[in-house]
């Protein structure tokens, strides 16, 4: 249980500083190079890279436990790790919208454009897991991150609504 919080802990206060320093610093390479570590280490994480194979399974649940434990305010391992889930995928959807930007200022998504294609990535990462035997489909998962990417999008979006500054 303590671990569970100090992982919770640690994912916040790594999105805060994410979100503090793009803010103090909008530059087009500073965000470029977030996203793409952002990206490997997410990778590493879910085991797409350097994991050995050896698990594969199907989790079609609701994260209804999920929601209905943050409604009662009761935490437990459960709850730590989807809230972890949707703190993985908050800098997806936050940075998203600024690597858009950056890369073709010209065009704009809406923010439930951007939560389609966190669902799209987040889908791409569950089916990656079960196909390459890393980890398991797991349904929950796919709403969580999706959450997640909603929520980064929606910071992101309200922050920077005119995109990344020349």
């Amino acid at each position: 249980m303590k671990l569970g919080f100090i992982l919770l802990f640690t994912a916040a206060a790594l999105n805060l500083a994410l979100i503090f320093v793009i803010r103090a610093f909008p530059k087009k390479a500073l965000v470029l190079t977030a996203f793409a570590g952002y990206l490997l280490a997410l990778l590493f994480t879910v085991g797409i890279i350097g994991r050995v194979p050896g698990t594969r399974g199907v989790n079609f649940h609701l994260p209804l436990p999920f929601l209905e434990a943050l409604m009662r305010g009761s935490y437990d391992r459960f709850t730590n790790r989807s809230l972890l889930n949707m703190l993985a995928f908050i800098p997806f959807g936050f940075l998203l919208p600024l690597v858009l930007s950056a890369v073709r200022p010209d065009h704009k998504l809406t923010w439930i454009q951007y939560v389609l294609i966190g669902f799209c990535f987040s889908l791409v990462i569950e089916s990656c897991q079960y196909l390459f035997q890393v980890g398991d489909f797991e349904l929950d998962d796919l709403v969580k991150n999706t959450m997640g990417t909603a929520i980064g999008a929606y910071l992101s979006l309200r922050m920077f609504p005119e995109g990344l500054p020349d």
